[in-house]
């Protein structure tokens, strides 16, 4: 998955998170990712995201049952954006030791200095060793096929094309996230913008 998001037009960086990061996963655990987009663009590069994920059939889709090893693209921040909300305990789990898979232009290093907040919880993974086996895969290669595909994307929506199809893209998408909040028990780790979207649900205790 890490490979084929490098195509994704508009896809900054790509960071694991989540119980992996943390050292938390079980075997019935699914794989949280963390993509940092371009400005005004994320809705864009989620739409392209998602439909690279969804035709693996390693997407783990809405309401879905098992999980296990199924990819949960949960959150999308922009490059402007690097606050990591809310500034909890949590969060702090989730994102304290988070694994670059690949990046750009060292979003991963700016996303960890930042948001300096994390530290202050003295936090320790569930299994260093999980931990550790996870972050000897990363960060991968970043063939230049893959960029010159990507680039070729981005020029074909760069400036007013670009700008209306985003805001197309986030309209429709906004819309069906709207529609299903009144299908969950609780929407308090909910947020949606142009430059941060969550659509969260954690324990990494």
């Amino acid at each position: 998955m890490g490979y084929l998001l490098q195509f994704v037009p508009f896809v900054k960086a790509l960071m694991l998170t989540g119980s992996m990061s943390f050292g938390a996963a079980k075997v019935s655990s699914d794989i949280d990712l963390l993509v940092i987009t371009a400005p005004k663009r994320l809705y864009t590069a989620r739409f392209f995201v998602s439909l690279w994920a969804a035709l693996t059939g390693w997407r783990r889709k809405p309401f879905e049952s098992n999980l296990a090893g199924k990819f949960c693209i949960n959150h999308f921040m922009t490059s402007e954006n690097f606050d990591i909300l809310p500034q909890t305990e949590a969060n702090a789990k989730a994102h304290r030791f988070m694994v670059k898979i690949w990046d750009r232009e060292g979003e991963h290093e700016r996303l960890m200095r930042e948001n300096f907040w994390i530290r202050k919880y003295n936090l320790i993974p569930v299994s260093i060793e999980q931990l550790e086996f996870v972050k000897a895969a990363f960060p991968i290669e970043r063939p230049v096929f893959f960029a010159v595909f990507r680039r070729i994307w981005e020029w074909i929506l760069f400036a007013k094309l670009g700008d209306m199809v985003e805001m197309k893209l986030a309209k429709w998408q906004k819309n069906k996230i709207n529609s299903s909040l009144n299908l969950l028990e609780s929407t308090s780790d909910i947020f949606i913008s142009d430059s941060d979207l969550r659509l969260w649900g954690r324990d990494y205790s």
